[in-house]
């Protein structure tokens, strides 16, 4: 029964390769730039804001002034 079934594996065709491999990679993007980018958002968003701002918009000077209390 084990050789019969060798025998048929043996006489079976092997599964069909996908044809040739695209000329262009599909990567579009490098995890190491996302990762980059995503640290500079969050630089950003802890910096404080221009003093030109604050003068601009004077509640967010107070909003900031009161939350360091």
């Amino acid at each position: 029964m084990l050789k019969r079934l060798l025998v048929m594996l043996g006489k079976s065709r092997r599964g069909e390769k996908r044809g040739n491999p695209p000329a262009k990679s599909t990567w579009h993007f490098s995890p190491l730039k996302r990762e980059k980018k995503i640290f500079s958002f969050l630089s950003n968003e802890q910096e404080l804001p221009s003093l030109h701002l604050l003068e601009k918009i004077p509640l967010l000077g107070q909003w900031l002034r009161r939350g360091k209390e």
